[in-house]
């Protein structure tokens, strides 16, 4: 029996690296089915953010939900930049 990995945006990768320079802390919790791609840390504040590698790319049917049922932070990002103005926003 072979076990499915989720799968990862292609520039979530770049994205977590960028990230990470900046000096955040970041966890993968994309294989946490309807849920966000990665929370990231930072002066004691989380943030939920799912990748997509452009803006036609659309939420799944369960991302959707989540999205609509989470009554806290949440954003679609497509680079590290929408990240790190969310954060320091």
């Amino acid at each position: 029996m072979s076990k499915k990995f989720a799968r990862i945006d292609e520039n979530q990768p770049q994205i977590v690296k960028e990230l990470r320079a900046k000096g955040y802390t970041v966890k993968h919790v994309h294989e946490v089915k309807n849920f966000v791609d990665i929370i990231v840390g930072h002066n004691n504040l989380n943030y939920l953010f799912e990748i997509k590698t452009d803006i036609s790319k659309k939420l799944t049917e369960g991302e959707s939900k989540f999205f609509n049922e989470w009554t806290g932070q949440k954003d679609v990002i497509y680079c590290s930049q929408d990240a790190i103005d969310i954060i320091e926003g």
